[in-house]
């Protein structure tokens, strides 16, 4: 058996998968981050490391047998400052955690962007480890060392201090071409000796206490960590560079796996392990800005098939969907959530249309991006996420907006099943069944609609922030 382990930003999920890959018995746990008008989007580490372990609790309970392996996909981006005893001193920053934008506006100012992009593959934006280091340097937390999430967890369970190329990738502190940790952006921070060591070797001995609380783990082995969009990447088939997984769960990504590509302004780039890349572009509101839509608009459960019926951009709205501020394509912290053309005809079902519309729409331009950063056509785009998987809406947008065949995977835990993929080819054993699905045909029409609305969307933006580059 394999156990998998996917910790999102709103849930902790482990699943049993047998080693020609059936998914046998799952769990899963939420929980919320605290949010606040500032800008904070914040976990206690300490409670998410205890809801991982009951989770594990449960699963090995439950499913009771001894394991091969075990593997993590984790959420990129977040960060805990320690002590000197390893103990946290701050709470989880996730990636949505923007109270470090100013810090971001400081490090433009020190540095050349596009080089430091070019080399780390991340921009200055409140997502990342160095403005977030500034942050809480300006908050007089002396840290004695840094952490994401997965880090803090194989701490806990291992007693090591380090972390994966994959996790390490994303923060913004991470060399692409060398694999090491930035000197130049190290030295400016002063967290040369405060940083994880990077080293991909798989764990095969818990600590004691966990080893007697998990005894059919015993003897698993752990697969290094890596990131969940990676993950995504990997369990629903897009692993060359003519295949873009489409993702939208809590937020949005659409990433490409490739051996090499031109890095440009609105994409990022990670890694899935030590030579393979994950380049790709990432927006902050998603099932996040869905959930706020139905929550907040009142709407029924008739919803989507009333709002389906709508023509495309038929409603007369522009919206910027930027609750929780903006990645790509702009990478605009100070980027908020915006409806112009509102009339007293505007109702509800036409808002929470135009916003899945203003959703899909920020995909365009990073999309065409894409195309060129790795040479040639995307021919297939893969569609991943919860929030993306249960709603035929949502697909049909994302599909004329982008005009592009559109592959609905019928793989609900792309992540978990990426990690298990993973697993399975360290242990040895090679799995060559694709994820099948249902596949949407984009309407012509209503994409040469969509291009239009996308400028307007693009000229509401640049009237707003003239100073913002794209």
């Amino acid at each position: 058996m394999i156990l998998t382990l996917d910790i999102g930003t709103s849930s902790v999920r482990a699943i049993c998968w047998s080693r020609t890959l059936q998914q046998l018995f799952a769990v899963s746990a939420e929980y919320r981050m605290n949010y606040a008008l500032d800008g904070s989007a914040t976990v206690d580490a300490d409670e998410l490391v205890n809801l991982v372990f009951t989770t594990v609790d449960d699963v090995v309970r439950k499913c009771s047998v001894e394991y091969l392996a075990v593997a993590v996909s984790t959420f990129w981006h977040s960060l805990i400052a320690l002590d000197e005893d390893y103990k946290p001193k701050s709470e989880l920053l996730s990636w949505n955690d923007t109270r470090s934008r100013q810090a971001a506006s400081l490090l433009r100012s020190h540095f050349d962007e596009r080089s430091t992009h070019l080399r780390t593959g991340c921009r200055f934006h409140s997502s990342y480890w160095p403005a977030k280091i500034v942050y809480l340097q300006s908050l007089g937390v002396r840290a004695a060392k840094y952490a994401s999430f997965s880090d803090y967890l194989f701490l806990k369970l291992f007693g090591k201090f380090k972390t994966t190329h994959s996790i390490a990738s994303a923060t913004g502190l991470y060399q692409q071409s060398t694999g090491t940790w930035d000197e130049v952006l190290s030295e400016y921070l002063a967290v040369q000796d405060k940083l994880p060591a990077i080293d991909d070797e798989p764990e095969t001995y818990l600590l004691q206490e966990y080893a007697q609380r998990w005894p059919a783990l015993k003897k698993a082995i752990w697969y290094p960590p890596v990131g969940d969009g990676a993950a995504s990447n990997v369990g629903c088939g897009c692993l060359s560079d003519d295949k873009a997984a489409l993702m939208i769960g809590t937020s949005g990504a659409i990433r490409i796996v490739t051996q090499k590509a031109l890095l440009l302004p609105a994409l990022w780039q990670y890694k899935l392990d030590r030579s393979r890349a994950i380049v790709g572009a990432a927006v902050s509101n998603g099932g996040n800005l869905y959930r706020w839509l139905v929550d907040t608009l009142k709407l029924d459960s008739r919803l989507e098939e009333v709002a389906a019926q709508l023509a495309a951009d038929s409603h007369g709205l522009t919206i910027l969907p930027h609750l929780s501020g903006e990645r790509s394509p702009c990478w605009n912290d100070a980027s908020v959530g915006v409806i112009l053309g509102l009339r007293l005809s505007t109702t509800a079902l036409d808002i929470f249309r135009a916003t899945l519309e203003a959703l899909a729409l920020q995909f365009y331009p990073v999309f065409a991006q894409l195309e060129q950063a790795v040479g040639k056509p995307v021919s297939t785009v893969v569609a991943t996420g919860r929030a993306l998987i249960e709603s035929q809406l949502l697909q049909r947008i994302f599909c004329d907006v982008l005009g592009v065949h559109l592959l609905v995977s019928d793989v609900a835990e792309a992540s978990s099943r990426g990690a298990a993929l993973l697993a399975l080819k360290y242990c040895g054993e090679h799995i060559t069944n694709l994820p099948s699905g249902r596949w949407l045909a984009p309407d012509p029409r209503a994409h040469e609609v969509y291009v239009a609305a996308a400028s307007r969307q693009y000229r509401l933006y640049k009237t707003l922030y003239p100073d913002v580059t794209c």
